[in-house]
């Protein structure tokens, strides 16, 4: 499969992975009850809630839907827009320095407790380069990351912990051309 896939297989990641983190950062500024009821609410009840949105189908390709969180491209070239998303477009990495990026300054982000949630698609290339889907650094510069691995782990989905202390690989290789979704939670 060609880098195209690969990289929107990065973009689909990343933006999954920023919508679980907003949904999971906002339930930890509520309490939470002892005993969980489950009720009618609608779906969109849960939009009041997200810290950010990137569904990637529109000419505003990298703004929050949500509104205030946008991305920015910081390379020289930008990844692009494609029609062969998991349920409509997806943003696709070519593989050279493609970055999109959140800035710490982003409203409602909480880098103590998150999750990201993202549909990716790597391509077959059995290569031995790391993409990292969402990462950023921590007091210290710990790292915190997850991606698809290289080296030994190469093709398995990898949680990254402060500088390589604490990381943890799936047993699934996902460079076979087919759409995962994949969560990664931190608390």
């Amino acid at each position: 499969m060609n880098k195209e896939v690969k990289n929107i297989l990065y973009v689909k990641l990343l933006f999954l992975i920023l919508v679980s983190a907003s949904i999971f950062l906002i339930a930890m500024f509520y309490s939470q009850p002892e005993n969980i009821s489950i009720t009618a609410n609608t779906v969109s009840d849960f939009d009041n809630i997200l810290v950010s949105y990137y569904p990637f189908n529109f000419s505003t390709l990298f703004n929050d839907a949500k509104g205030g969180n946008n991305l920015n491209c910081i390379n020289p070239s930008c990844p692009i827009l494609v029609n062969e998303g998991k349920f409509d477009k997806a943003v696709l990495f070519d593989g050279v320095q493609d970055e999109l990026v959140l800035y710490s300054t982003a409203g409602g982000v909480n880098t103590d407790k998150f999750s990201f949630a993202a549909w990716v698609k790597v391509d077959t290339e059995k290569s031995d380069r790391r993409g990292a889907v969402a990462e950023f650094t921590k007091d210290g510069g710990k790292r915190r990351a997850l991606a698809i691995a290289g080296n030994a782990q190469t093709g398995k989905p990898v949680l990254h912990y402060g500088n390589q202390i604490g990381r943890y690989a799936n047993t699934a290789d996902l460079r076979d051309g087919q759409w995962h979704h994949i969560v990664f939670t931190y608390d």
